[in-house]
């Protein structure tokens, strides 16, 4: 099925109607006859879309939206408001209470079911970003496998180098200014949007086929927007997506553009592309003949406005496609930022033992692959219960950070370095013989020794560094995480036997001696 859609109507013949055309289409139909019963199954049955009808018996359909809005469990599914009455006052009223669109009885099937879709495609994919993600639960809750970061160690994940500093999601700042056509930049005046319709500024770019479309809109909208409106060619959005920097949040494009395909090509075009692929965009329509309407929106389109519709409602719509995209972006930052600290130490700013063990893995393949020779060292710092014992736990911290940095600056790019224990470290040198891979240990161990660590207050505290090491035989590099473990556990135990020695010293373990 295509998913479930509440239709809330006082007239049982439309209620009927409606059902048996979306059943058709292959949506599971939900009927209430008020706003009351409306807004109990909204949030008994959860449904992907609401078909709300802005006469009922027991309230306005405003009202209801406003409760479906004020309601965290409702608040995010999209409605759609059908009315008889087409007058401008319905339409805006709809809108500053939150309707995702207004659509006029009798209506297109086509159109409708159109609009059904572009609007369940879209809250589809913030539900995408959301699924199973629960702002307050901690890192090791997160289910990267729901993320679709099953494999930690592919390096085409874009995550091997992940080292730096941890970060809180946030809003994105509003866009920094881009190029606008001349006569176009007009300061935009103050204005508070509704609870509804809220948003940070953001930017606007308006795509017309002649400059003075895009200056009378500028002029309308100039007392009803804070966020900055700006004009570009076809030709510059289109360059723009290819450029580095900061794109449009919202295009408004014009329908009937003078190039081929006109508007609905160049949307799909600019949604096709990577930097352009998370805005939003609008239709407009100088004439209804620019466009299909059901094209258009299953095309891509986030809104459909004609050229005649009132600037305060098409204010209050782009504010409500900035505010979905705004989600959407809050969305994404906070994934990025829980993948990140589901796979990187917070104190150290290092990969953590999950991915050190997933990046060892991929490495490992990449050298049965080529027939390299790897290196696994395993450090630990040495008597160091004796510096949290001593000085107290934010010193112990403030050395395991300083540790961690010395260790970050004496590796090459390519290495892996992740904490995988209070003090202990696992490094990995990919393409290594082992000569250069002792080496390298043994400057670990000195770089440590022999600069004291500063922990406030004027004092200095020598700390030393002991490294078991293993290597791989060229050409049967392991292919399976057992066999990955089983070399860090050889490196394990010569790390126990440099304890053992004296500490500050490297041991290569017995199979690669």
């Amino acid at each position: 099925m295509g998913g479930k859609i509440l239709i809330v109507d006082d007239v049982a013949t439309n209620r009927i109607v409606m059902k048996v055309k979306l059943t058709a289409a292959g949506y599971l139909p939900v009927v209430a006859a008020d706003g009351t019963s409306c807004l109990a199954l909204a949030k008994a049955q959860a449904p992907a879309l609401i078909l709300l009808d802005c006469n009922l018996p027991d309230m306005p359909g405003t009202e209801v939206l406003r409760h479906l809005r004020a309601d965290p469990q409702t608040r995010r599914v999209p409605v759609v408001v059908l009315s008889a009455r087409q007058g401008p006052a319905a339409r805006i009223a709809a809108f500053q209470a939150g309707a995702d669109d207004f659509l006029v009885k009798p209506i297109d099937d086509q159109t409708l079911l159109a609009r059904i879709r572009s609007l369940m495609r879209a809250d589809g994919a913030l539900s995408g970003l959301s699924m199973g993600f629960d702002p307050h639960a901690g890192a090791a809750d997160l289910d990267l496998t729901d993320l679709g970061f099953a494999d930690l160690g592919r390096p085409d994940l874009g995550f091997a180098d992940l080292d730096l500093p941890l970060r809180t999601p946030s809003l994105p700042s509003p866009s920094p200014p881009l190029p606008i056509m001349s006569g176009l930049a007009e300061a935009p005046a103050p204005f508070q949007p509704t609870d509804s319709t809220a948003a940070l500024p953001g930017t606007i770019a308006l795509v017309m086929q002649r400059p003075e479309t895009a200056l009378f809109l500028r002029r309308n909208l100039a007392s009803k927007l804070t966020s900055r409106v700006i004009s570009l060619t076809a030709e510059a959005a289109l360059a723009n997506a290819l450029a580095e920097g900061p794109t449009p949040d919202l295009f408004v494009i014009e329908a009937d553009l003078a190039l081929q395909g006109g508007g609905l090509r160049l949307m799909s075009d600019l949604r096709s592309r990577a930097a352009t692929r998370d805005a939003r965009f609008a239709l407009y329509r100088t004439t209804p003949e620019d466009a299909s309407a059901a094209m258009a929106f299953d095309l891509g389109a986030d809104d459909l406005i004609d050229a005649d519709t009132a600037a305060q409602e098409i204010a209050l719509r782009l504010q409500r496609l900035l505010s979905l995209k705004q989600q959407a972006d809050r969305l994404r930052l906070s994934v990025t930022d829980r993948l990140r600290l589901a796979m990187i130490d917070p104190l150290t700013g290092l990969h953590n033992r999950r991915y050190g063990l997933a990046r060892m893995q991929a490495i490992a393949e990449a050298a049965q692959t080529s027939g390299a020779i790897f290196a696994v060292l395993v450090a630990d710092i040495d008597q160091f219960k004796s510096v949290n014992d001593r000085f107290g736990h934010a010193v112990g911290d403030a050395v395991l950070v300083q540790v961690a940095e010395r260790l970050r600056q004496n590796l090459r790019s390519g290495d892996l370095l992740a904490r995988i224990g209070g003090e202990e470290f696992l490094i990995a040198l990919p393409d290594i013989a082992l000569a250069e891979a002792r080496s390298i240990a043994e400057r670990l161990c000195s770089m440590m020794s022999d600069a004291p660590f500063d922990i406030g207050q004027g004092r200095a505290l020598p700390v030393t560094l002991s490294i078991g090491l293993a290597i791989s035989e060229g050409g049967c590099a392991p292919a399976h995480l057992d066999s990955v473990t089983e070399i860090v556990d050889r490196a394990d135990r010569a790390l126990m036997r440099s304890k053992a020695a004296g500490r500050n010293q490297v041991t290569i373990g017995r199979s690669a001696a």
